[in-house]
């Protein structure tokens, strides 16, 4: 594997082997993140908890170390490796605060999973977020959000793959209720976006986005453009007529 960038490390390059050396005594895991560049990565909702407590993350960026990463389960016969676009992160939070927060925001999230059935498997209140107000994750054992991309650009790529890509998990932090399913949507879509998904349906996404501008206006939401019909003038004839035409 490749020399990879690293959250926390003095020289921001490191190897699995520097960043176990680093690691505190108490974390029993080797975080990564992947994505498409690291302008990308170090952009992503998924990193605010993590960096804000302090953990140390290694940065994949390359389509090889990805493979690699994912396929190792565990370094060094001590710390586990752990993906942090999968699954309910635990970063050492209250656990009693966690269970209050599930239980007081219930409803709110059981209507976000009934608006967004066929897309996700689970939606829960998280704490892994400090300023975005939801991101999206992968299941434990499904793939990365990268990986997914990886393996959908694949020239000769099962076709029956994508049946196999899970749906996600929505991770909500200061989410409220609407009342509206376009707003709930479009959290949805950009949420997918900003943690590393592709966007499913841009012209559905886009559509959402103009009924926003049309609310923000005071104009109705689902109003189109009309076009005025204007009459057809009829070409008239210079030539004279004849006996026939008459």
């Amino acid at each position: 594997m490749s020399v990879l960038e690293c959250s926390r490390c003095v020289a921001r390059r490191a190897t699995r082997a520097r960043v176990s050396r680093h690691k505190r005594h108490r974390d029993e895991n080797i975080e990564d993140l992947s994505g498409d560049s690291l302008d990308t990565i170090k952009a992503s909702p998924l990193l605010e908890r993590t960096t804000k407590k302090g953990y140390e993350v290694l940065y994949v960026d390359k389509p090889i170390d990805e493979y690699a990463v994912s396929s190792i389960k565990k370094y060094d016969g001590k710390f586990q490796s752990r993906n942090v676009a999968k699954g309910n992160l635990d970063l050492g939070d209250d656990k009693e605060e966690t269970k209050r927060l599930d239980e007081e925001f219930t409803p709110l999230t059981k209507w976000i999973k009934e608006q967004l059935s066929d897309k996700l498997e689970a939606v829960r209140v998280s704490v892994r977020l400090v300023g975005a107000p939801a991101a999206l994750v992968s299941s434990l054992f499904g793939w990365s959000p990268q990986m997914e991309k990886i393996i959908r650009a694949q020239a000769l790529a099962d076709p029956v793959s994508k049946h196999f890509a899970p749906k996600k998990q929505k991770s909500c932090g200061g989410l409220y209720r609407s009342g509206s399913e376009g707003l709930i949507e479009v959290l949805y879509q950009t949420s997918a976006m900003s943690s590393g998904f592709n966007l499913e349906d841009p012209v559905g996404f886009a559509n959402q986005i103009v009924k926003l501008v049309n609310q923000n206006l005071n104009l109705d939401p689902n109003a189109k453009a009309t076009v005025e019909d204007f009459p057809v003038e009829e070409e008239s004839s210079d030539e004279p007529q004849t006996k026939d035409e008459l």
